[in-house]
């Protein structure tokens, strides 16, 4: 009788513990994208979380005629991801760096909303950062169809509060 019950309390912790770490910011999806780079922070019983939004937007036009020439209106601004105007089927390549100032380790999401999803591809979308670690994370958009495209890149974080809690970040 006492084992089943400790199964049923260990089962339990679980289940809190799953809940209390789970990757999504509160099931987090942006209802509007934003407009400049925006940062925001939550501090959880367990955790701290961040969440760092880059606008996106790109204007796809087809090419003109037989022209050798092709202008590119892509902006180098830090505070955006603005691939500006490009031809059909080019693609564009920007970069983010980022760097975990934390005392502990950060467990990393990336994830794109938007119109613009289908043509954004991230090299790594979901991993773990050190302490004092800096990665380059790269922003590739394919130019596979027509229009004005826009959305938002997030880059979240969640670091534990406490030493131990580091241990669990593999499993979040």
């Amino acid at each position: 009788m006492s084992k089943k019950i400790i199964g049923i309390e260990l089962a339990l912790m679980f289940l809190i513990l799953f809940i209390l770490i789970k990757p999504e910011i509160s099931g987090f999806v942006p209802k509007n994208y934003v407009k400049n780079l925006t940062y925001q922070s939550y501090s959880g019983f367990l955790f701290k979380k961040e969440v760092t939004r880059y606008p996106i937007k790109v204007s796809i036009k087809p090419l003109e005629g037989n022209k050798s020439r092709i202008n590119f209106g892509i902006a180098g601004e830090k505070y955006e991801l603005n691939f500006g105007y490009m031809p059909l089927n080019t693609s564009s390549m920007k970069f983010i760096e980022i760097k975990n100032e934390n005392n502990l380790p950060s467990k990393i999401w990336i994830r794109v909303y938007g119109n613009v999803t289908d043509l954004v591809e991230v090299n790594n979308s979901n991993f773990t950062l050190g302490s004092g670690e800096e990665r380059k994370i790269n922003v590739l958009l394919n130019a596979t169809k027509l229009g004005n495209y826009s959305g938002e890149l997030d880059i979240e974080s969640k670091t534990p509060k406490y030493k131990p809690l580091q241990l669990l970040l593999p499993y979040i």
